[in-house]
């Protein structure tokens, strides 16, 4: 058993807080699906808006069938880019939320196989909304972020997870030292008879 996962257990209310953060995302996911084609619109509509404003203060310049041309594209890489992110979300909480499965390494299969899978009945849902398709583009976009998201906390609790086997090995190695000069004390004590 990783000694690492038994000394850092988290507590009951840690696990709730854990899976119910996570429970907050999917339902944040659902609720994002469940608007209908003008509803979804509208709102990375006001974000496309927003970024026009702030970053591409250019698009006043161009004429209209290119402004329409360069806001299409920009609706989609927002509309993109809010899976990736929202997805990102998700795999890294459900990392957390999968805390007692082991080491970080399958902590992070478990978070993105449980991505995926919401991905997948995500996408099916949109289906069933006025207005709305499911994409597999947006599948594989959504586990991108989910892989993404997953990572981040997968690298630091594998990096904190190979510094307490690195301490694992210098207190063995010091208990062993230790043991030893007792039984070279006991032989040489024996000897002094």
């Amino acid at each position: 058993m990783n000694t690492f996962a038994a000394a850092s257990r988290p507590s009951m209310a840690s696990l709730v807080i854990r899976w119910a953060a996570l429970l907050a995302v999917c339902i944040l996911i659902f609720s994002f699906s469940s608007a209908n084609a003008e509803v979804s619109s509208e709102q990375s509509g006001t974000v496309v808006e927003v970024v026009e404003e702030v970053v591409f203060d250019d698009f006043k310049g161009l004429d209209a069938a290119q402004a329409a041309e360069a806001e299409d594209i920009l609706t989609i890489a927002v509309r993109k880019l809010a899976h990736f992110s929202v997805y990102a979300l998700l795999g890294f909480t459900a990392f957390f939320a999968f805390v007692q499965m082991g080491s970080s390494g399958t902590r992070y299969i478990f978070a993105v196989i449980f991505s995926l899978a919401y991905a997948c009945t995500d996408e099916f849902h949109q289906t069933f909304v006025d207005g709305r398709a499911g994409m597999l583009m947006d599948i594989l976009i959504d586990t991108a972020g989910a892989m993404t998201g997953a990572l981040i906390p997968m690298a630091v609790v594998a990096k904190r997870e190979k510094r307490h086997r690195k301490l694992q090995k210098i207190l063995q190695k010091e208990k062993r030292e230790k043991l030893l000069e007792e039984i070279r004390a006991e032989q040489e004590a024996e000897n002094d008879k």
